[in-house]
């Protein structure tokens, strides 16, 4: 949301209000003749961003530049071989946190002036096939962040993406209300747009419910089907819950599958020894001493003799 309030308000709202103040201030009720000329120009820095951030972003994933720079940086603190394993291990992993953040502020800037400038659209859409075309490759084929977020980015993603909806609409019933000007005949448009604000609040209900249901029971086996359906649902909330039920046995009947497929044998010892750290449940090595003429070898096998039967 703090990406959201600084590409709409302080690209936009703040700049216009700005050079409008002064002549605002001698005649009111020319402000939204004013604001509107301020409005579209706002689009062009929407534009700019799309077409640079695009292409400069998406050129630095391709390079993996980035990527290098920060791990040979890294490397200069990495003093024991974990750090220098952990550091290697970790170069070119996804991090959800990365990726999400960066195309919801490309969608939510281009539904958020598409009212005001539609071919914003049109540069947002490259921009987003770029962002695409370099995530691609990493996404698919390397290893995800050690940070397991069970799907909550994309969730989170979602609900910023509505964000832009609820500007969107915002937007268009402050300029109707403008320009309506005591004119009549912009009342329907304004009454329609709250309409749909009604709609859109009921549907990030909607939302919310569904997202948070997967969020929270993910297994098919949390889920019992012999309960019967409430009657006190609406038409639309039992569709939904229609739909996730099925898509829940679908999932439910994929993980048997592959349980059936796979057998998993656990003995005792296991089960009590998978807390345990490494080091404790390792296998002893082979330790190769070298005999020497003064008796040191001998006396460093039968210590570690010692130490094994303590063991």
């Amino acid at each position: 949301m703090t990406l959201v309030a600084i590409v709409v308000f302080g690209e936009t709202l703040a700049p216009a209000a700005v050079k409008v103040a002064p002549e605002a201030l001698k005649s009111p009720s020319s402000t939204p003749i004013l604001l509107a000329p301020e409005f579209a120009k706002g689009s062009n820095f929407c534009i700019q961003y799309f077409i640079l951030d695009g292409i400069a972003k998406s050129s630095l994933l391709l390079l993996g530049t980035e990527s290098y720079i920060r791990s040979r940086l890294k490397s200069l603190f990495d003093d024991t071989p974990r750090k220098i394993k952990r550091r290697r291990s970790k170069r070119y992993n996804v991090n959800w946190g990365e990726v999400f953040p960066e195309t919801t502020i490309f969608g939510v800037a281009a539904i958020t002036y598409s009212c005001v400038a539609p071919l914003v659209l049109g540069f947002a859409c490259p921009g987003l096939c770029l962002y695409y075309l370099s995530r691609r490759y990493k996404i698919r084929n390397l290893p995800v962040d050690s940070v397991d977020t069970h799907g909550r980015a994309y969730h989170v993603s979602l609900q910023q993406i509505l964000a832009a909806c609820y500007l969107l609409i915002v937007f268009l019933i402050i300029l109707f209300a403008f320009a309506s000007d005591g004119d009549a005949t912009y009342t329907g448009p304004v009454c329609l747009l709250a309409v749909l604000l009604v709609l859109c609040i009921v549907y990030h209900s909607l939302l919310n419910r569904v997202l948070k249901f997967f969020g929270h029971f993910t297994s098919g086996d949390l889920i019992r089907y012999d309960i019967p359906a409430k009657s006190s649902y609406n038409p639309l909330t039992r569709i939904m819950s229609r739909c996730v039920f099925a898509w829940m046995k679908k999932f439910q009947r994929v993980e048997n599958n592959a349980k059936d497929d796979c057998e998993i044998t656990t003995s005792i010892d296991a089960e009590w020894e998978k807390y345990f750290p490494p080091c404790m449940i390792a296998e002893m090595p082979t330790l190769w001493v070298p005999r020497d003429s003064r008796g040191w070898s001998r006396r460093v096998v039968e210590e570690s003799l010692y130490l094994e039967s303590l063991w």
